[in-house]
């Protein structure tokens, strides 16, 4: 019998029926009520990823479980009326969790999506944790009328369940893991935060579960948390961070699970009943990891004190069964190959999307059916070379290059295709968002007559096209969105634009936009997968002897201002190296921090590793911002590249750039011309990343680039 998919979808807006009062009040641990407030999007969610399970990834209607407590005035994706569900309640949401391994059969997929309150309890599990220890617990609808919290024990033993039922199981939390972290939103504080902030004061007898037994029992062994085998879990948060909600259009949702849907849809977009539908990516071919880093790429974009996290099976493809090789390929999913045409004519359809890292100019090589990946790759191996030119729904279109003459009889579907090189693109869309006809047509009217389009920038008309959003206060002040949390701040210490006077200040517009564009840029050079080994290890850590408080907290290491921290570099290579570090700050400045003098430091391959030390540092024009909470980010670039025969590591200055408040008040130009930067990205492009495969005779400038977020506090955080 062909596997099945099963779904248990959990939505809880509504925490307090004003038709009844509470009939078990809860208490917190200094005995003052805990208030419960209801929340905007987790119905909505639950609605939106069940359209995507149903048209997406196929599962029946009849094996998804939802149990959902809307808000009745609550502006939904759809009419609740023509919605069958289950109220969410303690006991409920226990029954369908035992019910899934006694319905479903081993080798089943099973998908779990919560999204709602989170909250901490004392334990109850007190010989297990010991007496100090706090239960980390998801918040039933009914838990002020007799139910109670659902315990991190009690829900990992439920999970156990059907993990030793042999079930193929993904968990979505979108919920906080440690309530009494929240402190609010100082970015956005209009959005609501999934977490309960007090401490509950468990009572022993009441609050215990009804599994007890078997969560004892699966206390003195490894659980689904230790030994990640057969399944996957995401989660919106961790410890002491909180798990927001937003509302990018008419409806709101749980930042988590509107990013993972975005990644999912392939798009930026308003989220709706009508927009999810079968023509939308599949995440059964693709990673858990990929996802994973594609959602916290997003997420860290907008809030980077929201760090999601993950855990289990991270190479299973999502919501499937499958596992992807070691060494990452795409396969043909279609040969386009016909031997009356001209190979500039052929065409193959790869089984990969934006999702997987592909992007309109990356190339491939396709190589034999079954070719043994672990392999290092020879020209001899490669049948073809194609470049994207198309990607959709159905995959990425490819078209056959020259310079490798096509072997027609090889190439056929389930052929794998390895990256050869990725595009570098030179362009940031810009959108211009406002209700005023009038205004639009003047906007658009200056912009093309100052050359707007001619350097890094494209104007757009789609708003989800759009890499920076610029629209208009109500004070009729010029606002540039960056959808890039690292430029918040230096953005909000700029003096103010105002569209009365649009023809002076426009042009400065515009300035600010090429030079955010050139910044971002530079921060996601490299950034994307390399899937060969790297040419270098690169640490980072406290200086000796220094106070420093460094940790690592997400894709972030937290310092705080004035801490010393220091790189170490060791060459992996086996060849010599070119080494050049360079800084992308918060005040979307770009330097090279080391060497001082010379171009790049040389590493040779026999040689100790490599150690510079740093400090960090808040400007003091970003100290309110700093104290306000907004993030004060730097990227860190460590460029290595090898030596060849007649060829050295690439000039990096280019890359340049002083700091966006600098610039405005000095009254002058970007400081590096846009053809040295140009040149640079060319040569960057055609020398190819580590895992190019040279043609016969090539000599290449091998580079890779790796990258050491920092997130800065400010002293006494």
């Amino acid at each position: 019998m062909a596997a099945q998919k099963w779904a248990v979808l959990i939505g809880i807006d509504e925490y307090h029926c004003p038709d009844h009062e509470d009939t078990t009040p809860r208490n917190d641990i200094k005995n003052e009520r805990i208030r419960y407030k209801s929340l905007d999007g987790c119905v909505n969610d639950i609605l939106a990823i069940e359209k995507y399970l149903l048209d997406t990834v196929c599962v029946p209607a009849e094996n998804i479980k939802k149990l959902l407590a809307p808000t009745p005035w609550r502006n939904h994706i759809a009419d609740l009326s023509m919605v069958s569900y289950s109220r969410p309640t303690y006991l409920d949401i226990i029954k369908v969790l035992e019910d899934i391994p006694r319905d479903a059969k081993k080798g089943d997929s099973v998908y779990i999506h919560y999204s709602g309150h989170g909250a901490r309890s004392t334990t109850v599990f007190a010989g297990l944790k010991g007496d100090e220890d706090l239960d980390e617990c998801l918040v039933p609808c009914d838990i002020t009328n007799g139910g109670k919290y659902l315990r991190d024990l009690e829900m990992g033993a439920l999970l156990q369940g059907m993990v030793d039922a042999g079930l193929l199981l993904t968990v979505v939390l979108d919920c906080c893991h440690s309530g009494g972290a929240v402190r609010g939103d100082p970015v956005m504080p209009a959005c609501k935060i999934r977490a309960i902030p007090d401490i509950h004061k468990s009572d022993l007898d009441s609050d215990k579960p009804e599994n007890m037994n078997r969560i004892m029992a699966l206390g003195q062994q490894d659980s689904w948390l230790t030994s990640p085998k057969g399944f996957v879990l995401l989660a919106a948060c961790r410890e002491r961070q909180t798990a927001r909600e937003c509302k990018p259009g008419s409806y709101s949702y749980g930042v988590l699970t509107y990013y993972l849907l975005r990644c999912l849809l392939g798009r930026d977009l308003d989220i709706s009943s009508e927009n999810i539908s079968a023509e939308n990516i599949s995440a059964e071919n693709i990673s858990s990891e990929d996802i994973f880093n594609s959602v916290l790429s997003n997420v860290h974009n907008h809030y980077c004190d929201q760090t999601p996290h993950i855990l289990g099976d991270l190479d299973r493809f999502f919501l499937g069964r499958q596992h992807r090789s070691k060494v990452y390929a795409l396969s043909v999913r279609k040969a386009g190959v016909d031997r009356t045409k001209e190979p500039k004519d052929w065409f193959v359809i790869l089984n990969g999307h934006s999702l997987n890292g592909v992007q309109i100019g990356s190339e491939y090589n396709i190589l034999p059916f079954g070719f043994d990946l672990s392999k290092e790759i020879e020209e001899r191996d490669i049948l073809g070379r194609v470049k994207v030119n198309r990607i959709d729904s159905s995959g990425s279109t490819a078209s056959f290059l020259p310079g490798i003459a096509p072997s027609p009889g090889g190439i056929r579907e389930g052929c794998p295709a390895v990256l050869h090189t990725l595009p570098i693109d030179q362009h940031t869309k810009v959108y211009f968002h406002t209700s005023r006809d009038e205004l639009k047509k003047e906007f658009k009217r200056l912009w093309e007559q100052h050359q707007g389009d001619e350097t890094w920038l494209q104007l757009v008309d789609a708003k989800e096209l759009g890499d920076f959003i610029v629209s208009v206060t109500n004070d009729d002040i010029f606002n540039i969105d960056p959808r890039y949390s690292i430029l918040s701040p230096i953005m909000n210490c700029l003096e103010r634009l105002r569209t009365e006077d649009m023809t002076n200040n426009l042009p400065r517009l515009i300035q600010r936009l090429q030079h955010a564009a050139r910044f971002k840029m530079t921060k996601e050079l490299g950034s994307n997968r390399v899937t060969q080994p790297r040419l270098a290890d690169v640490q980072i850590a406290p200086r000796t002897g220094s106070a420093s408080s460094m940790k690592r907290e997400g894709v972030y290491w937290q310092v705080v201002d004035g801490d010393e921290y220091t790189i170490t570099i060791s060459n992996k290579s086996g060849s010599t190296l070119g080494l050049t570090i360079i800084s992308c700050d918060y005040e979307a400045r770009v330097a090279r921090i080391y060497p001082g003098w010379e171009k790049y430091h040389v590493l040779d391959p026999k040689s100790s590793p490599f150690s510079e030390s740093f400090r960090s540092q808040i400007p003091s024009s970003l100290h309110g911002a700093a104290q306000e909470e907004l993030p004060i980010c730097e990227v860190i670039k460590v460029f290595v590249s090898k030596f060849g025969l007649h060829s050295r590591p690439p000039d990096l200055d280019p890359l340049q750039l002083m700091g966006l408040g600098e610039l405005e008040k000095s009254k002058r130009g970007m400081g590096v011309s846009s053809d040295g930067l140009k040149d640079l990205l060319e040569g960057l492009d055609t020398g190819k990343r580590a895992e190019h495969v040279p043609k016969n005779g090539e000599e290449l400038t091998t580079w890779q680039v790796i990258d050491l977020p920092l997130r800065i506090l400010p002293k006494g955080s």
